[in-house]
Parts: C-alpha cells; structure tokens; sequence
C-alpha cells in the first residue's frame, strides 16, 4: 500500500502541509515496519512459494509498532486495519485469501494452463475452506493491480490520517470546527 502513502503525502503537500513538524514528533519502534517491509520485499522478489509465516509475522511487527505509537493520529484506525487482517490471515493458514472474479477485475492475468488465479507468497485463491472471506482481499484496484480488504482500507485511512495529523497542513488549520448547537429544552440547551 505504498501507493497510499505517496498520495497521502502528495495530499498534504497540496494543502500546504509543514513536513518540519514531522522530524519533531517521536516514533517508536520505527523499525518493526521497516524490517515488515524487508521481509515482503525479499519474499516477492525471491518468489518464494507461498511461507505459513510470512504474512502474520509482518502484520504482527507492524502492530506492535501501532501499538507503540497509539496516540498518534490516526494509529487506532490502521491498528484496526492490521487486527482485522491478522484475523482472515490466521483463519486461513497464513495466506490473505482472494475471489477470482477481484482478481480478475482488477486487471491480473489468469494461468493459461489452469484457469486459474496465480498464487503468491502473501495470498491465495479462495477456496471452500476459506474463512472469514468476507474481509478477505475482494475490492479490485485496477491502477495497480491489486485486491484490497476492508482491513486494508482501514490501514489506507489510519495512514492518510496519520500523515495529515502529524503534517498539519494549512488550509486544514483554516477550517474550524462547527460550535456545537443546543437543542431547545433539554439540558444545558436553551430554555
């Protein structure tokens, strides 16, 4: 989901953000998900067949670091995104199941032999056995061919929040906050 944090950072740079106030704000642990990210290129670049591991040792170093940095903004929601695709991982033996009909939507080729869906280290086919499909990876994104869960787009909010909170961008400390209104006869409302 690399792609989403350029966004996020091409985002804020469109509202003026002030990336100084990044170099200032403590990460802890910052380097679980570097190392997370070392791990998932090394598999993909190795075309490692498919690994039980892989999957719930990356997701697990990346939450550990979310858990780490709880309070910065936005780290709940994509400690949410991460659990919830633990969740399907563990449930399904380590691999991120998929539909063939997402696969194929968003733009990947099937096995000419088979007719099937290429498996990889990260994911799999769904199958008949698969659990918990319905937060498995099945929203096709065709601009880069992948197929993403709900915990993925979770993980796509929790990190655009989090490069916009910690970046603050101008023109979204222009807008102020609505007063809260009061509701005529109930309490601490106008009577």
């Amino acid at each position: 989901m690399s792609w989403s944090l350029v966004a996020a950072v091409l985002l804020a740079l469109v509202l003026r953000a002030d990336f100084r106030r990044v170099a200032s704000v403590r990460i802890r642990a910052w380097y679980l998900p570097v190392i997370a990210l070392a791990v998932k290129l090394g598999l993909i670049l190795a075309h490692a067949p498919p690994t039980p591991w892989a999957q719930p040792l990356m997701l697990l170093l990346v939450l550990v670091a979310a858990a780490l940095n709880w309070r910065l903004p936005g780290i709940p929601v994509l400690a949410a995104g991460l659990f919830l695709n633990l969740a399907v991982i563990a449930a399904n033996g380590g691999a991120m199941p998929f539909p063939t009909e997402s696969y194929v939507a968003a733009g990947n080729p099937l096995d000419p032999e088979t007719g099937q869906p290429y498996s990889s280290t990260l994911g799999r086919p769904e199958g008949l056995d698969s659990r918990l499909v319905w937060f498995d990876d099945r929203i096709p994104f065709p601009p880069t061919r992948q197929i993403i869960s709900v915990g993925d787009v979770l993980i796509i909010a929790g990190g655009v929040w989090l490069v916009l909170g910690l970046s603050r961008p101008a023109l979204l400390e222009k807008v102020k906050a609505p007063k809260p209104f009061r509701l005529w006869g109930l309490p601490g409302g106008e009577s």
